[in-house]
């Protein structure tokens, strides 16, 4: 972080950038808590841009929607091998998290079938939390509770790393799990005091204490606790992706390509390394060796939605508009075939390029319409495209109405959030 930045501390595109970095990494938690900085920084500031609003909000979305797939995905791991409680946990952090009502009504559907399956009393109170202040140190509502929030957590890791995990300190699993809540200071604190407690040469715990350190910006002691990681451990990805990113921020492009090329042959045909290499040739400007590295994925292992997704963006980047249509269209239509939706942010992806195109169809239309209906905060949006399409139909009295409804939004939205900055 340059002198600059630690003045007047970080920009809403730095905090941006950073989130889209964790995005593209799958750490959907940790991206929702950077872009919700970006947009309480980007609120604050005079002149700020609706357009740049729009779109942190929609990725604010985007990654509450993957969290809650990602713990109802965890809840049905855990409950097939028969850990109910641990299932609940994860039920209740999905219905927490969701930003879709259908989706909590779901889930709370779920889980009181599971209540209702159990004799054992339901505990209410969420896991464990730890707030980032030196002499804040208790495990939560329920030593229990944070003990099945731990397991929970390390059911998603491989089996010789979740084996590891559960043979640490308590200090490892305070901070594993402060860690995964965002209180990074807490995190660092714990996961220093169990590493230097057991300094075993083949220990996971530098893995996670080079990622709290990252979040606290302390790129440093972060790259060097993962070079000696990266070593012992080269089959990691988590580590090449933490080390890429460090070398992204000091558009080392180069070092990153390099670390990548180390991978073992296995690891290299992987979509996590395809994404890292074809991430790390985009940031350093190589468009069209990232456009076709994606290709050759695609055209090698086969149909994949979120390397589609990034080869639909670079395309549109491109002017390549057909090519950019047809991926984000095989997106969409994929994505109907899980639960009956797809990613909203990818929806909205494609609405644009189709508006941008010039088109002015029914579809187009009911399409910004359901957006609308998902994302209410951006429902004002949504209908002004509404009014335009129905203008370019020539439809000017239901272009009107659009257009009035959307202003009537704006101005609820600018009155409330008024009231909010007055108290």
């Amino acid at each position: 972080m340059s002198l600059l930045e630690r003045l007047i501390g970080t920009t809403p595109e730095k905090l941006e950038q950073k989130a889209d970095r964790l995005l593209t990494a799958g750490r959907w938690g940790e991206a929702k808590l950077a872009y919700e900085d970006a947009r309480t920084k980007r609120s604050r500031q005079a002149g700020w841009q609706a357009e740049h609003m729009h779109r942190l909000s929609t990725k604010i979305h985007q990654c509450r929607n993957a969290l809650a797939r990602e713990h109802r995905q965890s809840a049905d791991d855990l409950l097939e091998g028969g850990f109910r409680e641990e299932a609940r946990e994860m039920l209740m952090l999905a219905i927490e998290v969701s930003p879709e009502e259908a989706d909590r009504r779901e889930l709370k559907a779920k889980l009181d079938v599971l209540d209702a399956q159990t004799s054992e009393p339901s505990h209410t109170s969420l896991p464990l939390q730890i707030a980032d202040r030196p002499n804040d140190v208790h495990i939560g509502p329920a030593a229990g509770s944070a003990e099945e929030y731990f397991t929970a957590l390390c059911h998603t890791l491989p089996d010789h790393v979740r084996q590891a995990y559960q043979q640490y300190s308590l200090d490892f699993r305070r901070g594993y799990v402060a860690l995964n809540q965002g209180h990074f200071q807490a995190a660092a604190r714990y996961l220093e005091k169990a590493y230097k407690e057991a300094p075993h040469p083949d220990s996971h715990i530098p893995l996670e204490l080079a990622t709290a350190y990252l979040n606290l910006d302390r790129a440093i002691e972060a790259h060097d606790l993962l070079v000696a990681y990266h070593r012992r451990h080269p089959e990691a990805l988590p580590a090449c992706r933490l080390l890429c990113e460090i070398y992204w921020d000091q558009e080392d492009f180069d070092q990153a390509l390099d670390l990548l090329d180390t991978l073992p042959a296995e690891l290299s045909a992987s979509l996590a390394a395809a994404a890292l290499r074809g991430e790390t040739l985009e940031r350093s400007g190589q468009r069209e060796s990232a456009r076709d590295l994606y290709r050759r994925f695609l055209d090698s292992y086969g149909w994949d939605p979120r390397i589609a997704h990034r080869l639909a963006r670079i395309c549109r980047d491109m002017n390549a508009t057909e090519e950019a249509a047809a991926l984000y269209r095989q997106i969409v239509e994929s994505g109907r075939s899980c639960r009956g939706r797809s990613d909203p942010a990818i929806r909205h992806e494609y609405a644009e390029l189709c508006f941008e195109q010039g088109a002015h169809d029914a579809a187009l239309m009911d399409h910004y319409l359901t957006l609308a209906n998902e994302i209410p905060d951006q429902a004002a949006f949504y209908y002004a495209r509404v009014a335009q399409i129905y203008s370019r139909q020539g439809h000017d009295r239901e272009a009107r109405r659009f257009k009035d409804l959307a202003r009537r939004i704006k101005t609820v939205t600018a009155g409330t959030d008024r009231e909010k900055d007055a108290r």
